[in-house]
């Protein structure tokens, strides 16, 4: 009995047909489950660099300015007439201001500042002016943060944008009823501030000069844990850090983030 054999042409057709029928496959199937790459563009986010500078934690709050009575200025006029008196109760005094003029004497002011009190004994008058050289913030520190603050630390305050420098003079004796406690700052170099103004401060209580930081919007936290989304070749990667202190501003990272890489901020989508 003879066996039957495919003539070579067919099986040659054969081959090739599946071959094709399976490269077609493979190829419907590939266009329908791969997705395109996509490449994010930098200029659609907010973002900032890991930076080598410093960070600065402070007990920060708001409070009223006042005049340091230690540096009132006093000024009399002996065998004066009311007439004399150039100034009255609660003017407003400006350097070199006429307080008494008599005759063609005159008894000018030594800084700026408010005539806080007139006092007569016979006919010798005592004016007495605040210096609006010397100012201080009395402010009230809670209790859970007293223990950072020393005499003598440094002290950032900012009103209405404009900002100038103070030092913590003193720290009360005892805590009120509301367990806060009276800090004294001592502002240095006043030239705008008066009475009665409402001031932000920062009484800095740490400082590294030389810290690895990121902008504080950068930082996320979840669960006690603090992650950084990080802006790398077109892609952005979730990126577990270790942070020292966190600022004013600024973050201190120890670990997970090298200097110069770029990290977005917390309003990107």
């Amino acid at each position: 009995m003879k066996k039957f054999r495919f003539p070579i042409f067919v099986v040659v057709v054969l081959l090739f047909n599946i071959i094709f029928l399976n490269n077609f496959i493979d190829k419907t199937l590939n266009s329908k489950v791969q997705t395109p790459s996509v490449s994010l563009n930098l200029s659609d986010y907010s973002y900032s660099y890991a930076s080598i500078g410093k960070v600065i934690k402070a007990v920060n709050g708001r409070a009223i300015i006042f005049t340091d009575d230690y540096f009132n200025k006093s000024y009399s006029c002996s065998s004066c007439k009311e007439a004399n008196i150039s100034v009255k109760l609660d003017d407003f005094i400006s350097l070199e201001d006429t307080v008494f003029k008599s005759g063609s004497q005159k008894v000018l002011s030594e800084s700026d500042g408010k005539i806080i009190s007139i006092t007569k004994n016979g006919s010798n008058y005592t004016v007495i002016a605040s210096d609006f050289k010397h100012m201080i913030v009395k402010a009230m520190i809670a209790q859970q943060f007293v223990d950072d603050i020393r005499i003598g630390n440094e002290v950032l305050i900012n009103y209405n944008d404009y900002n100038l420098a103070g030092t913590v003079t003193d720290l009360g004796k005892e805590f009120d009823s509301n367990q806060m406690l009276s800090v004294t700052i001592k502002i240095e170099e006043n030239s705008i501030l008066r009475p009665g103004a409402v001031v932000d401060f920062n009484i800095v209580t740490y400082v590294n000069e030389n810290a690895l930081t990121i902008d504080d919007k950068a930082l996320i936290s979840i669960d006690d844990k603090y992650y950084v989304d990080v802006f790398k070749e077109t892609k952005i990667e979730r990126r577990a850090i270790e942070i020292g202190t966190i600022g004013i501003k600024r973050v201190e990272v120890v670990a997970g983030l090298r200097k110069d890489e770029i990290v977005l901020l917390k309003d990107h989508d």
